[in-house]
């Protein structure tokens, strides 16, 4: 079928682009949009309320920047075992290797959106 008359393609998910489809066919990796399902319940599972949330984190780290930055008291406990720039190292790898996976995610996303219809 000549594709400079017909670009799009009438599919049971929505018209797409005739030759964006072509393309993914020939080289995307579905097993990919699992991946980002498992990259998610990863973030969320911190994100959740309890022990283990990243948000103590944060609040920890608030707690020794506030002492130690404005001569403050902080609002946690100290741990003994526990320094500023170890917990901050922590989070800014976590972080860190969240948002390189939200990127490739992200450039995931953007072969999908390619099947957007040509105008005709």
């Amino acid at each position: 079928m000549d594709t400079k008359k017909h670009p799009n393609k009438k599919t049971a998910h929505g018209v797409v682009s005739r030759k964006a489809l072509r393309k993914l066919q020939d080289s995307f990796d579905t097993a990919k949009i699992l991946n980002a399902i498992g990259l998610l319940d990863s973030i969320g599972s911190r994100c959740e309320p309890g022990e283990n949330a990243i948000r103590n984190d944060f609040f920890r780290l608030h707690s020794m920047a506030h002492e130690l930055c404005n001569g403050g008291v902080g609002t946690c406990a100290p741990r003994p075992d526990e320094n500023i720039y170890e917990l901050a190292h922590e989070l800014l790898d976590e972080i860190s290797d969240w948002s390189l996976a939200l990127r490739q995610t992200e450039k995931l996303l953007e072969r999908l959106v390619a099947l957007t219809p040509d105008d005709d």
